[in-house]
């Protein structure tokens, strides 16, 4: 999930965790316990540190070490001891550090709800996804703005407002993989092309009524589909290339780093009059019928690497950096 949205539920966990104090006349408590929410709901993210190394470095290790369900104890005792210290030993630490680790348990499960992932039995490899919640979900974003200004604005208790809002999030999720699990299912029939398939990939959007999904092929190339409603309607294919120049670029570290994270990727070719330029598409990613998110490697004709960029990408961005190579 975005920064963003870890952020206001280390809100609404840190207001239900100090109403208590609140209402027993404690401010210096419940600012504490706020605080170690919040820090708590963001702190396995902190792994985004390693780009001060590399981005090679960052992918991969995002969402794996910090993530693993054996750091939140780690996490929440960290915090908890830090701000007991901060606050010259006057906040009650079971609670403060029950609060944080609650706060780190929800930046895991959201985290778990994207495609993305998490390493939650690091160090094994394997990422754990729900796949139901895409990268910013307007109703968790916006149900806990609405909860927390009525709580700051209106007086309405948090200990009562905040439980009801994380009961209706939890039915809102076992909704949104129900959901997902019956498209998943009826797929092969929704499918007006029929043909060989390898698997059918279901991925969230913020709409609750369209889903994006990828169906992979035994070739190794994809058709790319929205499901909205009843209707299944494919938008793009994409046929993969397995040129020695995508294999070279394949064999650079960044790309390599970006390969090891994305599930789906393709590789496009495009030759220049000097060398190649290698594109490795994230095909889960889908805007403006283009792929922003892409490791982009340009090579001479002896297929060795001149530059490299991994990130999301813009026309502009990708112009510059052949014009520059160009010269």
């Amino acid at each position: 999930m975005d920064t963003g949205s870890h952020l206001m539920v280390g809100l609404g966990l840190g207001a239900w965790a100090g109403s208590e104090a609140l209402a027993a006349g404690h401010p210096g408590i419940a600012a504490g316990l706020i605080a170690g929410s919040v820090l708590g709901a963001q702190a396995p993210d902190l792994d985004c540190l390693a780009r001060l190394r590399s981005k090679a470095a960052y992918l991969r290790q995002h969402r794996s070490a910090s993530h693993a369900l054996t750091a939140a104890p780690l996490w929440s005792l960290g915090i908890a001891l830090a701000l007991q210290a901060l606050w010259g030993g006057t906040l009650p630490l079971p609670a403060l550090a029950g609060w944080t680790f609650i706060a780190v348990l929800s930046h895991l499960l959201l985290d778990l709800c994207n495609d993305d992932g998490v390493r939650l039995l690091y160090p094994r490899r394997k990422r754990y996804a729900f796949s139901i919640l895409p990268g910013f979900d307007p109703l968790l974003f916006g149900g806990h703005a609405a909860a927390l200004l009525a709580w700051t604005l209106l007086g309405t208790p948090a200990d009562v407002l905040l439980p009801l809002l994380y009961i209706a999030i939890g039915v809102y999720l076992i909704w949104r993989l129900a959901e997902r699990r019956r498209l998943s299912q009826r797929l092969p029939g929704l499918d007006p092309g029929g043909g060989q398939v390898l698997r059918y990939v279901v991925l969230p959007t913020p709409s609750l009524r369209r889903w994006h999904v990828v169906k992979c092929r035994p070739d190794g190339g994809y058709l790319i589909g929205e499901w909205t409603g009843e209707i299944l309607v494919w938008t793009d294919e994409l046929n993969c290339s397995d040129e020695p120049s995508a294999q070279a670029a394949a064999q650079h570290p960044e790309v390599k780093a970006f390969l090891s994270f994305t599930t789906l990727h393709c590789a496009r070719v495009t030759p220049l009059s000097w060398g190649y330029e290698v594109c490795w598409i994230d095909v889960r990613y889908r805007r403006d019928r283009q792929y922003p998110l892409a490791a982009r490697v340009l090579l001479d004709s002896a297929l060795q690497p001149v530059g490299c960029y991994v990130g999301w990408h813009s026309r502009r961005r990708r112009a510059r950096q052949v014009q520059m190579c160009t010269y």
